[in-house]
């Protein structure tokens, strides 16, 4: 029995490569929108283009899937919705999204709109994704680390369809939980601007001693590249196969689209032939690689992964430098590939940067003549301005060939096989000509002539010649398969009346391909939701918001766009080399570059009524100050304000990692702890019995002990990530909830809240379920969460619009976690290459050091994963009553990475006093940064995100 054929789902950037993924095989098509597109710095699709290219592909029945994925500002949501209700009236076959509040929005009032699950969504494990699925959401694209036996038994636990990524660009960061370009530049990959900070140059220090490493770029991972294992995901019943680039140009798309055609087909077709040519991989690899990789799909490849040594594209290894003239500034090369005019070379070690080692070939000599190309073996000469050692590897990062003729061919229109039909006539003298088509998807269309058939008075027409012409469909997408011809004899038909009544019946057949995906228009979209009462008036949407929304679709000069390097042969230029990252401390988010200007912040006036109204009960601070039941149930107040569930006064909440961290924190004036222990690997607990369950059990119990005796509220933390092997780990900790007494859990991803909620465990939604508006705020409370931790993207304005609705959290101190990754940085690079870990990470406290010298504190977890922290503490002490005004419900100081008890004891103090001074006397206290330590950031409450 064959497996069923997966979808090929191609990306497209622009029209241009929309039409080479079509015609070069590829089942669906991905693209983005101007605005809400998570992909910023590609070209994207007008609103014209838009509807010109899903009509293009349902004439040739193939899916176009449109992306609106990004997380969406309060101010957006409008036009998003607007967005997507025009999306659906031009026939887009499913809407790729992220956001939370957008999806519900979809929901209520685009039911019949189908809606897949962005990999931004971070689903990894199957009670995510049966979550999702209560959403509305069709499809999962799940997170790129799940391995193939993870994949199925999702597939077997939910029964949703799935989509992965088989080729393509890799993010060492889970994605949606990336917040690196973010805080470095401002520039938020969850609003598709990642600047591609991790393809930068990084050391790695351990306990302030730098250690050598095989390269310097020590977050640039390889590119997936699955041929070798197709046959195993097409067994394994997943529905979509993906590939990365919509940055990528026309020719990659058609290339890449047209390989992985092949192989699926190679595959149905007899699975015990599958191969993949050498020819076929050398194509691959000369359209664009960083070397590859499987990914995680059969085993976590470790240092494998990585393309330390060079984060561009390298093309194919063409030759080899054997000298260099100094004074023509030429290199000699042995050619182990041919190379022409026009192609692209990079040449390794030559001395320059590494963004300009690579060149257009403009000229080219081999002994004292000049050629146009040369052949394998051949010695030849080519200007280098640089000095390149001999021995120097030369690849060939750009094939003049290849792409010409990718491109010529895709454009001619000629590749996609044509649509079989089956056409049916009736020739009756007396009668008009009758004339169906129909075409294998049935679609069917009759007309009939206006032309009434004639006896023949001389040469009567034939059954042939009425085929012969009826078969003529040209230049369309259609062939005659079939042919049903009833007539008499002795009839005469015009050859003309056959061509006129042919080509409407086949224009008619293209009009209802298309047409028949089209949706009725809706006329008004209310929306009434948290007490709204506005009208959003559909149909077209307007350009403006189409074409730029409220994210500039900045130029592409100054994107990260990797293609560049495919056009002129040198390396991509990166975004970080001219993007605000320059800026110096606007790096971390430092507040002389924002927009605040500190001096007339500290001399803001204050409302001294809505002051009196906020008057401290310091006994309510050490009670619950959110009444737990009422909470619970605004789960089914759905689409109502929770106004009435706000508390009176501002919590202070610290998060701690140990009992030691936890006795700081009670001491400092915590009114409420979140607890993790046992998240993190710590050097000092080298040698000692770590994972010990009587061990863990006695330190929860212990913590909510000492807690509960102090009147304050203690909530533990689950992980971020938890595949399904190790739910059982978060089921562990709700059952320490149960029996010890804690007050409840913290989550951070849907899985975790959808266990939480089934086992109506009280629970707090964290700050990685991306919180940027309203109405993902909303959602999140319908679902049972009893607060909810504000995204730190969103400035201080932006977050007054979120607290109004319900119960809010925002981190107000520490060092944010900029990305987590599957990949163990220090194990990759200290372990040896049999893919053995000895846990380097017991040994000390380890740094990734930028080229700015910023230091960028690691972690790591007891499932291996690497957690990158900022290089500056966010510190608010100063600005805590713009933050106290704001209406949140409670301030977070994170203490991740802080390893000492008193430090957290006096910041948590310091927070202590400054929000009691506020809100007993309504001025700012004495307490600052300053006294707190040096190099703080204020992150991005005055600056916001991009």
């Amino acid at each position: 029995m064959k497996p069923e054929k997966p979808e090929l789902l191609a990306p497209a950037g622009g029209m241009e490569a929309f039409i080479a993924a079509v015609e070069n095989g590829a089942d669906a098509v991905y693209l983005g929108a101007r605005a809400f597109s998570a992909r910023g710095y590609a070209s994207n699709f007008s609103e014209k283009e838009l509807e010109e290219a899903i009509d293009y592909a349902h004439l040739r029945g193939v899916k176009v899937y449109v992306t609106v994925n990004t997380l969406l500002k309060e101010d957006e949501i409008e036009n998003a919705l607007k967005l997507l209700s025009w999306l659906r009236s031009i026939g887009t076959d499913a809407i790729i999204i992220q956001d939370m509040g957008l999806i519900s929005l979809a929901r209520k009032y685009l039911p019949d709109l189908p809606l897949h699950a962005s990999t931004q969504m971070t689903l990894h494990n199957s009670e995510g994704v049966e979550l999702a699925k209560t959403m509305g959401i069709e499809r999962v694209v799940l997170s790129r680390e799940c391995s193939l036996e993870e994949i199925i038994r999702i597939k077997e636990k939910t029964g949703t369809e799935i989509e992965v990524f088989i080729h393509g660009a890799l993010c060492i960061s889970y994605s949606g939980q990336c917040l690196l370009s973010s805080l470095i530049g401002g520039r938020s990959g969850n609003r598709g601007f990642c600047a591609q900070p991790c393809r930068k140059k990084y050391r790695l220090y351990c306990e302030g001693k730098q250690i050598k490493t095989t390269g310097n770029y020590l977050l640039s991972p390889k590119d997936l590249n699955t041929t070798s294992g197709l046959g195993a995901l097409i067994e394994a019943g997943i529905e979509s196969f993906k590939i990365e680039g919509r940055m990528k140009r026309p020719e990659y798309v058609a290339g890449v689209v047209r390989i992985y055609r092949r192989l699926i087909d190679r595959y149905i077709e007899n699975p015990a032939d599958y191969y993949v040519s050498e020819e076929e991989q050398e194509i691959l690899t000369q359209l664009f690689n960083r070397g590859f990789t499987n990914g995680y799909f059969f085993e976590n490849p470790r240092w494998r992964l990585m393309s330390r040594e060079n984060p561009h594209n390298r093309g194919v290894p063409a030759g080899t430098v054997i000298g260099y003239d100094r004074h023509s500034n030429r290199i000699r090369v042995k050619l182990s590939q041919p190379l022409r005019l026009g192609d692209g070379i990079m040449v390794e070690n030559a001395e320059t940067r590494p963004e300009d080692k690579g060149k257009i070939i403009s000229s080219m000599y081999v002994g004292k003549g000049s050629v146009y190309s040369a052949g394998v073996g051949d010695t030849v000469e080519i200007p280098f301005d640089s000095r390149a050692p001999s021995g120097s590897t030369v690849y060939r990062t750009h094939d003049k060939k290849l792409m010409d003729s990718l491109k010529k061919e895709s454009e001619s229109g000629s590749l996609r096989a044509k649509i079989p039909v089956s056409i049916t006539t009736t020739v009756i003298s007396g009668r008009s000509i009758g004339l169906e088509i129909r075409d294998r998807d049935a679609n069917s269309i009759t007309i009939e002539s206006e032309y009434l058939v004639e006896k023949a008075e001389k040469q009567p027409t034939s059954k042939a010649s009425i085929e012969k012409q009826l078969s003529k469909l040209g230049n369309t997408i259609f062939e005659a398969a079939e042919f049903h011809i009833t007539m008499e004899e002795d009839v005469f038909v015009p050859v003309g009346q056959l061509n006129e009544l042919r080509t409407k019946a086949v224009e008619q057949l293209e009009n209802l391909r298309i047409s028949r995906w089209k949706r009725k228009p809706l006329d008004i979209l209310q929306v009434c939701e948290s007490g709204e009462n506005e009208s959003l008036e559909n149909g077209s949407v307007e350009n403006e918001s189409l074409e730029n929304g409220s994210v500039e679709n900045e130029s592409l000069e100054n994107g990260s766009v990797e293609n560049e390097s495919l056009e002129n042969g040198s390396v991509e230029n990166e975004s970080l080399e001219n993007g605000s990252v320059e800026n110096g401390s606007v790096e971390n988010g430092s507040v002389e570059n924002g927009s605040v200007d500190k001096e007339s912040l500290e001399k803001r006036s204050i409302d001294k009524e809505s002051l009196e109204k906020r008057s401290i009960d310091k006994e309510s601070l050490e009670k619950r100050s959110v009444d737990k039941e009422s909470l619970e149930n605004a789960g089914q107040e759905a689409e109502k304000t929770i106004q009435e569930h706000l508390p009176i006064h501002s919590l202070l909440s610290v998060s701690v990692y140990s009992l030691e961290g936890l006795k700081g924190a009670l001491e400092g004036g915590a009114d409420r702890v979140y607890f993790g222990e046992g998240l993190f690997r710590r050097p000092e607990i080298t040698g000692q019995e770590e994972g010990s369950t009587k061990r863990s059990e006695a330190i929860f119990e212990k913590a909510i002990a000492e807690t509960q005796k102090a009147g304050k509220e203690i909530y533990l933390i689950t992980p971020k990530l938890v595949k399904d092997s190790r739910m059982k780990s978060v089921e562990k900790i709700f059952s320490h909830v149960r029996k010890l007494g804690a007050d409840g859990v913290l989550v951070s991803n849907l899985g975790t809240l959808g266990l939480a909620k089934v086992g109506k465990i009280t629970f707090i939604a964290d700050s990685p379920l991306n919180i940027f508006n309203s109405r993902t705020f909303a959602f999140l409370l319908q679902e049972g969460a009893q607060m909810a931790v504000i995204s730190p993207e969103l400035t201080l304005e932006e977050l007054k619009c979120v607290t109004s609705h319900g119960p809010a959290e925002c981190i107000v101190y520490g060092r944010l976690e900029l990305m987590e990754s599957e990949h163990c940085l220090t194990g990759g690079l200290l372990g040896n290459n049999n893919g053995q870990c000895n846990a380097p990470c017991r040994s000390g406290k380890f740094t990734l050091v930028d080229e700015k010298n910023y230091e960028f504190p690691l972690l790591m977890d007891y499932e291996c994963r690497m957690h990158l922290l900022n290089s500056r503490s966010l510190c608010m002490l100063e600005y805590l009553p713009d933050i106290l005004e704001s209406g949140v419900s409670s301030l977070r100081v994170e203490t991740l990475g802080m390893d000492n008890p008193d430090e957290i004891r006096k910041v948590t103090r310091a927070y202590r006093k400054a929000i009691d001074t506020y809100l007993e006397t309504g001025k700012k206290g004495p307490e600052n940064c300053e006294k707190l330590g040096k190099g703080f950031t204020t992150g991005h409450y005055f600056r916001g995100v991009q």
